[in-house]
C-alpha cells in the first residue's frame, strides 16, 4: 500500500505479540466502514492494553490516507503536572497543511474548531491515546478536559465528523457522555485463554 499522505504517528511502542480483542476491532472496523459513528473511547485502567489495541488496528488497516495519532499519556497524569495540548496543534495544523499559529487565534475555542475544520476536509483517522492528563480528575471535578481548545475540538467532530475519532483514557470524557454518534466502550482485561497466549508469546514461565 501507498504511503499515506498525511501521517503523525506519535503513539508509543507496545510489546508482546496482539490477542484477542475480537469486538473491539470489528468496533473500530464498523466505523470506519461508515455507520455513523463519530468518536470511539476506549475506557480502561493503565496496563489493559489499550494503546496495544489502537497500534494493532492501525498496522492492520491499510485504508487509512490521512492518519494524526498522538499520546498525551508520556506527559505525566498526575495533578500537579501541567499538561500543554499545543505541541499537538503545533503538528496536527503542519501536518494538515495549516499556515496557522498558535499566537494567532483570539481565544482557545477557535483552535479547536479550525482543526476540526481541517481534519473535516479529508477522510482523517484522529487518535488521542492517553487523554487523563488533559482530564480534571479531582473529587467532584466529573472528569471535566481542563484544555478548552482539545474541549471545542472535541466537540465540534461529535457534531460533525466524516472521518473517526479514537480516544483513550482512564476516565471517560465528561463532555461527550450522552452524545449521540459518541461510543464509550469499557476495555476489559484479556480473556484468561488470550491472556495465556500472551504471556506464552513474552516467554513467561509457569
Amino acid at each position: 500500500a501507498s504511503k499515506p499522505k498525511i501521517h503523525l504517528d506519535r503513539l508509543p511502542t507496545v510489546k508482546g505479540e496482539f490477542f484477542g480483542r475480537e469486538a473491539e476491532l470489528r468496533l473500530l472496523d464498523d466505523a470506519w466502514a461508515g455507520d455513523g459513528t463519530r468518536i470511539i473511547q476506549f475506557i480502561a485502567s493503565g496496563g489493559t492494553g489499550k494503546t496495544k489495541l489502537l497500534r494493532h488496528w492501525l498496522d492492520h488497516t491499510d485504508n487509512i490516507g490521512a492518519l494524526i495519532a498522538w499520546s498525551f499519556y508520556s506527559q505525566g497524569s498526575s495533578e500537579d503536572k501541567q499538561v500543554s495540548a499545543s505541541p499537538f496543534f503545533s503538528h496536527a495544523f503542519e501536518k494538515l497543511g495549516s499556515t496557522r499559529s498558535l499566537s494567532s487565534f483570539t481565544n482557545e475555542e477557535d483552535k479547536g474548531e479550525h482543526l476540526a475544520d481541517l481534519l473535516r476536509q479529508q477522510r482523517c483517522v484522529l487518535v488521542l491515546d492517553g487523554l487523563e492528563p488533559l482530564q480534571h480528575a479531582g473529587k467532584g471535578m466529573r472528569n471535566e478536559l481542563k484544555d478548552r481548545a482539545v474541549r471545542r475540538l472535541l466537540r465540534s467532530l461529535a457534531g460533525q465528523n466524516n472521518g473517526l475519532c479514537i480516544i483513550t483514557t482512564r476516565i471517560a470524557v465528561h463532555e461527550l457522555s450522552d452524545r449521540a454518534h459518541v461510543i464509550a466502550h469499557d476495555l476489559q482485561n484479556l480473556a484468561p485463554a488470550d491472556g495465556v497466549q500472551l504471556l506464552k508469546s513474552l516467554k513467561a514461565q509457569g
